[in-house]
């Protein structure tokens, strides 16, 4: 394999990082969708936008400036101004994964980026192979290099067992997380 460099500037990950952090993913309660390329990306985001119609409505969907690329054709997102009282989906980029956990690193460049894994019922988040890393011992070169105002680790779905220790999925942000796993990078 090429050693190709990943947006730290380390060498990208090997396969089986790679399908650790697949593995890894699963485990957290998240659905992964393995992309070739960002039409097959578009492509999950589209299946997935068409499991939330409950009725004949179209969903309000979000999406940071960096995963706008992401959304269907026709998709009009919500804006900030709009003030949705929740999303049905919202759809960001992960600055890396984490084999060893199966989380991701999120950098979002705004508040409102930062709202859209808080807001949505549904969070796609897609990463690149060559931005997965092995483990969280890489964390912290990587968030010194990112100069967002915000940063987060995400590992699957939100939960809490905060009322009655009863394990609630999507008491404090998304029910849903969706991973997509691009084979190429997401920015050129």
């Amino acid at each position: 394999m090429s050693a190709r460099l990943g947006w730290t500037g380390m060498p990208s990950t090997d396969a089986a990082v790679v399908d650790a952090f697949a593995e890894q993913v699963g485990v957290t309660g998240a659905t992964l969708h393995r992309c070739a390329d960002l039409a097959a990306a578009r492509t999950a985001v589209a299946t997935i936008m068409s499991t939330l119609a409950e009725t004949n409505a179209l969903p309000a969907v979000a999406a940071t400036e960096a995963a706008a690329g992401l959304l269907p054709d026709g998709v009009v997102p919500v804006t900030a101004g709009q003030r949705p009282p929740y999303l049905d989906l919202g759809v960001s980029t992960a600055e890396l994964g984490v084999a060893e956990t199966g989380s991701l690193l999120l950098a979002p460049r705004s508040r409102w980026d930062r709202l859209l894994g808080i807001l949505a019922r549904v969070h796609v988040v897609a990463v690149a192979e060559g931005d997965v890393r092995a483990s969280l011992d890489d964390l912290p070169a990587a968030t010194r290099s990112i100069s967002a105002p915000y940063v987060s680790l995400v590992t699957g779905p939100t939960r809490t067992a905060d009322i009655e220790r009863v394990i609630t999925i999507g008491a404090h942000g998304p029910r849903a997380l969706h991973v997509l796993l691009l084979a190429e990078p997401l920015h050129a």
